[in-house]
This record gives C-alpha cells, structure tokens and sequence, in this order.
C-alpha cells in the first residue's frame, strides 16, 4: 500500500478520489497491511479488500459501499441496493461475496470445494434475481454456465480455517454485504 492522501478510482476513464488527510494516510499505512483486492472488475460492482491489522494481528475483510459515480452506480445503487429492497438482501452481489471468502479460506493453489448444499444455496441466490417466468426460466438455462464458472475458484489461504481473529466491515452497501458475510460464515468468528 502506497502512502497517498488520495485513492484514485477509475471510472468511465475519468479519475475520482476518497480523500484521506495526510495525517489519516499516515496513520492508515502504519497500522493496516493489504493482503488481497478483489477483482474490481466484477459485474455486479463487488468489491472487497482483505487487511491485516499490524498490532493485532486481526484481519479484516473490508466492503467497498455503494460507488457515487460512473457504471459502479448503475450497479450499486440501481441494481445491490435495490435488490435489497425487492429481495431482503443485495442479491446481486451476495454469490460474488460467497466465491471471494471461500478462496480466501481454501487453501493456496487448491481448487475451491462447494458442497451439493452450498451449491443449492449459490443457485437459490442466481435464481432469486429473475422478475419474471421468462426470466426464472432463463437463469435456469444459464445457471450450469454460472456454476461451471464457479468450479474454476483457486483458493488463496490467507484466511485460516475457523479463524477466530476475522471482522467483517463495511459502509452502507459494505456494512449489509459485512452483515451476509457473517451469516454466510459465522464459523469464522467474525465480528
């Protein structure tokens, strides 16, 4: 992690910024290591970021909330955050997250394991999104690309399994994708 008063995001080819004081910054780096980013390229607008507290030793996994510009809007706003409206959570965005903290806690180089239950449970989730029959049918079609896709996770281990030093956090969308994440994973002890 560069020390840098601005994060820089890229949107649309424009650059925006999250803006930190110098002082902030400062006190960021010293304190926080980043281990994993997920891919920010995500279709749904997920994205995630795996820290390590240097005094603790904890580690947080850490949400990005709803972007205020560009496509990451249409994705939040229009499509998470109202599928939390319509669905009681942010659909969307929930198998993203799923695939993210089960290779974060697969071991490194190892292929991903989903149980026949998860895989249910992954597929409830795909299939909850579609508003129409014609729709539900055709996520029913597409679901065996989906999870094909999803037998291609590689797992990271650098969550260890059942870790009991692990808190979930996030702001507005981060802090409800935070909330799934420790329902979806109560085992590892988050916060």
């Amino acid at each position: 992690l560069q020390l840098s008063t601005q994060i820089q995001l890229e949107s649309g080819g424009e650059t925006k910024g999250a803006n930190f004081t110098e002082e902030e910054a400062k006190l960021f780096v010293a304190r926080y290591e980043l281990l994993n980013q997920s891919d920010n390229s995500d279709p749904t607008g997920f994205s995630a970021a795996l820290f390590r507290d240097k005094d603790t030793g904890r580690l947080i996994v850490s949400f990005r909330g709803t972007e205020p510009f560009g496509i990451q809007l249409v994705n939040d706003l229009l499509t998470a955050d109202a599928r939390i409206g319509l669905d009681g959570y942010a659909s969307p965005q929930s198998i993203s997250l799923y695939r993210y903290i089960k290779q974060l806690i697969t071991p490194q180089g190892q292929s991903v394991q989903y149980t026949a239950q998860e895989l249910d449970g992954l597929k409830t989730i795909y299939l909850d999104r579609a508003d129409s029959p014609l729709e539900l049918a055709a996520r029913n079609l597409t679901w065996t690309t989906v999870q094909s896709d999803l037998l291609t996770d590689i797992g990271t281990a650098l969550i260890p399994a059942g870790c009991p030093n692990l808190d979930f956090t996030g702001h507005s969308l981060g802090g409800h994708l935070a909330m799934l994440a420790s329902r979806f994973f109560p085992e590892l002890g988050a916060q």
